[in-house]
């Protein structure tokens, strides 16, 4: 019998693939592996990044506004309201704030209000 996810053979008696360590119910009914299955090696990794809907250069763009007086649009736009209204009503924290902000996002460590990096 295979493993259906990973593909490697295993005793029809066991409970579990020993490659992969899942449980045979689930996932090793088949006496033949699949020919169209996309079976990784286990040297293999799949990396997922999740990041915002919002654009990096965006918000640079209105960070970089925040130096004619009207800081803080780049906060509103990622979605932080209430440190965007106070950069608004402060300058951009008297463009403290404002440079910290554009040195995060040239970075590429500003993140929008649920902590995901901005897209690029």
């Amino acid at each position: 019998m295979f493993c259906e996810k990973c593909g490697k053979e295993i005793s029809n008696d066991s409970k579990f693939c020993p490659n992969c360590g899942q449980s045979i119910k689930s996932y090793c009914n088949n006496t033949q592996p699949k020919e169209n299955a996309n079976i990784m090696s286990p040297n293999q990794t799949q990396y997922v990044s999740i990041t915002s809907n919002k654009s990096k250069i965006t918000a640079i763009i209105l960070c970089l506004l925040g130096f004619l007086c009207i800081g803080g649009l780049h906060r509103l736009y990622v979605g932080k309201f209430f440190s965007g209204i106070l950069y608004l009503c402060t300058g951009g924290l008297f463009f403290i704030g404002t440079i910290i902000d554009l040195i995060h996002l040239l970075l590429g460590q500003f993140s929008d209000n649920v902590g995901q990096p901005l897209r690029r």
